[in-house]
């Protein structure tokens, strides 16, 4: 089995997530929200298992996101 790169791993996320190349922060937390709330298991018609698991990834996706946009929009930390 072939391990992902960084860039694959975004770029799922990105795809998984139903946004853009050029997504702002504000249209990933809008889709984020949108995914959670469909997934959620205490509102997902599918199976427990599967949504629990759904949900799971979507937090680790955007979780993935959410760096991946504070590095390269903060590339260097502030020395107090």
């Amino acid at each position: 089995m072939k391990t992902q790169n960084t860039f694959d791993k975004i770029d799922t996320a990105r795809k998984v997530l139903e946004l853009s190349e050029s997504a702002t922060m504000e249209e990933i937390k809008a889709n984020y929200k949108k995914l959670i709330l469909e997934w959620h298991p205490d509102k997902c018609r599918h199976d427990k298992e599967v949504c629990e698991e759904m949900t799971k990834k979507s937090i680790m996706l955007m979780r993935l996101l959410w760096i991946t946009v504070i590095i390269m929009s903060f590339p260097f930390l502030k020395k107090k």
